[in-house]
């Protein structure tokens, strides 16, 4: 009984409304319209924003606060001191793992002949400027960072015939001249002395220099030229996988974009739902076009909100790219309530 009088409230007002809405149509429908498509223009200025650590990464939080204190102690200078050990951040990478087709150790000779031609591939992509690897690389003592492991295409073969053994993790070249196998070797089986028996899977590692503004530009451009050149490579003996710093940024984009074109289906599906739910027994009871009236009201509602922010020079996130959806689902709810 106490819900009888809000019920009865609300539709005086809502009649109330209606009456005014009746009798001034241009400034509840054709000002509204006008105000929607003139904010509407600032969709022109639309950009994105896909640098994750500025979206995920609140500024005054813990971590990047201790991250600039380690930043300014401990300089890392990637032109000249790129050294692994000093890295206080990761620079722009790009990394390739290889693995047999016969899923075989990786440390055979027929394998590792195509693991070196994959290198050589790697270090000649050039940009649209000619930069290869070797002029946007992160440099210690005026040296790239190198996989050393492709050093041993010679003892490769002595492993393959068993008259040559690496260890794992740490192999001691001579006195002072170790390598780290841990970092370039997956999959290992070892001996219970630590000598490498078969590898499964070999990773390589390229490190640039992104110090600048201008250097990111580059190295980014490299990077999508490596992503698309490492596809279309196909090997005898390998199967090989990559990724880079820009991989993650690119497939969250390429997610939302592929969703954005499924938008008018989900708007068309939203409006057939709308108007079969809002039909009664009684025509004069049902409300079919309160659907489509929803959708118009929404579509409004994100082309005036989304303009008005662009022309605050506020770029698009990817996780805003839900909001659409939740605006039209709400408004064909609420206005099937109404």
């Amino acid at each position: 009984m106490k819900l009888k009088y809000p019920s009865i409230y609300l539709s005086q007002k809502l009649k109330e409304l209606g009456l005014r809405v009746g009798r001034n149509p241009i400034y509840f429908i054709v000002v509204p319209l006008f105000v929607s498509m003139v904010l509407a223009t600032g969709l022109h200025k639309w950009h994105d924003e896909r640098n994750m650590k500025y979206l995920f990464e609140p500024k005054n939080t813990r971590h990047v606060k201790e991250e600039e204190v380690i930043a300014r102690l401990f300089p890392m200078n990637l032109s000249s001191d790129a050294h692994m050990g000093r890295m206080n951040r990761e620079p722009n990478i790009a990394v390739v793992l290889v693995s047999a087709k016969d899923e075989g150790s990786m440390l055979r000779k027929k394998v590792f002949r195509e693991i070196i031609q994959l290198d050589e591939i790697i270090q000649n992509i050039k940009t649209a400027d000619n930069f290869t690897y070797k002029d946007l690389c992160a440099r210690n003592n005026k040296r790239c960072f190198e996989n050393s492991i492709l050093f041993m295409q010679n003892e490769v073969e002595m492993i393959e015939n068993k008259t040559y053994t690496i260890k794992y993790p740490l192999h001691e070249i001579s006195r002072y001249e170790y390598q780290l196998n841990s970092l370039f070797l997956g999959g290992v089986q070892k001996t219970p002395e630590d000598y490498v028996k078969s590898a499964k899977v070999l990773r390589l590692v390229y490190y640039f220099n992104d110090d600048s503004s201008i250097g990111r530009n580059r190295v980014e451009e490299w990077q999508n030229l490596f992503l698309d050149r490492i596809e279309s490579s196909t090997f005898q003996h390998i199967t090989v996988y990559r990724t880079t710093s820009i991989t993650m940024e690119q497939e969250l984009f390429k997610v939302l974009y592929r969703l954005l074109p499924q938008l008018p289906i989900s708007m068309l599906a939203v409006v057939i739902f709308s108007m079969l739910t809002c039909l009664y027994n009684s025509w004069i009871e049902s409300k079919p076009w309160i659907g489509v009236i929803a959708l118009i009201s929404g579509g409004m509602s994100l082309a005036s909100s989304f303009g008005l922010v662009m022309y605050f020079n506020i770029p698009f996130v990817v996780t805003a790219g839900c909001v659409p959806f939740l605006i039209i689902g709400k408004n064909c709810k609420l206005f099937k309530i109404i």
